[in-house]
């Protein structure tokens, strides 16, 4: 069959494309291609990656409580809960990809990259959580794959990881695509 990696990809790009009827549906390979690589791979896979670094770096081994704010990513888990139950999938997704901008904001603006205190543990962790909810229905796995949380499903939005879950810093890499 075919790896899950790629099929996952399609499935992303389709979700991105669909439209209250799929008589416009088109798919374009390089089209495919770019979003898989520039948006899946760099983007979300990126976030992910530099995510867990962070984590793993600054001895984070088990989730730590929940934050006390999640620093505006909030609204856009709000926003993509109330877009899928309006069946507005290519909103949602939309929404998602800009969940996954303001995280990787997180990261480069604030001191989550150079310093991050205990809070700034807790949010990343809880960003973690929930890009990997947020995916799940799309890519679940992908997500089950790089799932950082030992025996923990993202099964709903807000994800909530119960505090002492052990963390698995070893994620691998987001493949991309020729």
């Amino acid at each position: 069959g075919v790896p899950p990696g790629p099929a996952e990809y399609l499935r992303y790009y389709v979700r991105t494309r669909l439209t209250a009827t799929m008589n416009a549906f088109v798919l374009r390979p390089s089209e495919f291609t770019r979003l898989t690589n520039n948006v899946v791979c760099d983007k979300l896979g990126g976030f992910f990656s530099r995510a867990c670094t962070i984590l793993a770096t600054q001895g984070v081994d088990t989730a730590p409580d929940p934050p006390e704010s999640l620093r505006g990513l909030g609204e856009f888990i709000d926003r993509t809960e109330t877009l899928v139950s309006e069946a507005r999938t290519t909103a949602a997704v939309d929404t998602v990809q800009s969940y996954f901008d303001h995280a990787h904001g997180l990261i480069s603006e604030g001191e989550l990259y150079d310093d991050p205190d205990a809070a700034d543990r807790r949010v990343l962790t809880a960003a973690v959580a929930n890009g990997l909810a947020l995916l799940a229905p799309v890519m679940p796995g992908r997500v089950a794959t790089y799932n950082v949380f030992e025996s923990w499903s993202p099964d709903r939005i807000p994800a909530r990881v119960p505090p002492g879950t052990p963390l698995d810093h070893d994620t691998g890499r987001w493949e991309k695509i020729d």
